[in-house]
């Protein structure tokens, strides 16, 4: 079997560096011997220092990064991995993905897009490997009324985990949300979010696009939620997928959504968008699909990468207040989708995934 050598970001606040940890461990594990090149190396406490690293000759580069790929100049046998969250790619990754003989790609979306690109070599679908970990601790959420109180056990809580981003489709979750529930409904909405920190886009306007977006409702009754939007430990991350219920996630697309993932495997209730990366895996049977439509993608200017020649879903504003207060309401009788969930979580294991690994490094 050929030997490996892996370039990767390995960055804890990053969706690509969570899931270079994870990939990194799953080839770590697989009979492949791999040269892990990962950065920054600096951490001693690191995934790279718990890696068995190979120093022998390697005879395939992979990548696990956005394009391009022509860093490291080699006569290697390439593979690329990448994330994308709409149906076409950036224009300028058109060119830069044909400089890899082979692409692993974690969903369908993202297989298509490159299809649509003109990709000239072979494209396998390979899920991103699970976190693995386990949270026994819980969360305490400051009432609303008082920081000397916390939120009783007994109020249903729908959360999420995301950037502060149109990505995300923040707006249509906050409307689904307040318009879904009374003053009767025992429930709150908890929001762990991180700032884009460029400009117009920063942490200090969170709030205020909360409560703009309020004025715009000008409802009489608007259902709580508590906003944190600061950096925090894995270790609370965590802890609150263990404190949340229901995991909610209306985006307009995912390269793959490790946070749904990690709700998945806890066995949460999950409503999401069905639209690329982990969500292409549920159905109605594990989740609480949204029904969507496709549009352009709009309010991305900040990223070059983005265009109105893409297209992603739309959510429906509507179905997502169903939804919600379905889950509030029959919670007990979807019991069987968090197990099924937890399942499917587990079967793309960093274990599982190492054997595909092996299968298809073998084929090369």
């Amino acid at each position: 079997m050929k030997a490996v050598r892996f370039f990767g970001p390995l960055s804890s606040h990053t969706g690509y560096g969570n899931a270079v940890a994870n990939f990194a461990k799953a080839f770590a594990i697989s009979s492949v011997n791999t040269k892990f090149q990962l950065s920054p190396v600096s951490d001693k406490n690191s995934v790279i220092s718990k890696l068995n690293n190979y120093e022998g000759k390697t005879e395939i580069d992979f990548y696990l990064h956005c394009p391009p790929y022509n860093r490291h100049k080699s006569n290697s046998y390439k593979v690329g991995y990448f994330y994308w969250e709409a149906d076409r790619l950036p224009r300028s990754w058109s060119h830069s993905i044909n400089q890899v003989d082979e692409l692993w790609v974690p969903c369908e979306l993202v297989k298509e897009a490159c299809i649509a690109s003109k990709y000239r070599g072979e494209i396998k679908v390979i899920p991103t490997p699970c976190n693995d970990w386990t949270a026994k601790e819980k969360i305490q959420i400051p009432s609303g009324f008082s920081r000397d109180y916390v939120v009783s056990d007994e109020t249903y809580k729908f959360y999420s985990i995301f950037q502060w981003q149109n990505r995300k489709n923040w707006k249509t979750l906050l409307r689904s949300y307040y318009k879904a529930f009374s003053k009767k409904d025992d429930v709150i909405l908890i929001l762990k979010v991180n700032p884009l920190n460029i400009a117009g886009h920063t942490e200090d306007l969170i709030r205020p696009d909360i409560i703009n977006l309020k004025r715009e409702l000008n409802l009489k009754y608007y259902p709580p939620i508590y906003l944190s939007s600061k950096v925090i430990s894995s270790r609370f991350i965590k802890m609150l997928h263990n404190t949340g219920d229901c995991y909610v996630a209306p985006h307009h697309g995912e390269g793959w959504g490790m946070p749904i993932h990690d709700a998945m495997r806890m066995g949460k209730q999950i409503v999401t968008t069905k639209y690329g990366g982990v969500t292409e895996y549920l159905d109605n049977n594990s989740a609480h699909i949204i029904n969507h439509n496709l549009g352009p993608v709009s309010d991305m200017e900040w990223s070059h990468l983005y265009g109105n020649y893409q297209r992603w879903a739309y959510p429906s504003e509507l179905h997502l207040s169903e939804l919600l207060k379905d889950v509030y309401i029959n919670h007990k009788k979807y019991k069987d989708k968090g197990t099924l969930c937890s399942e499917i979580a587990n079967s793309m294991s960093v274990e599982n995934v190492s054997k595909l690994i092996e299968m298809e490094i073998i084929k090369i």
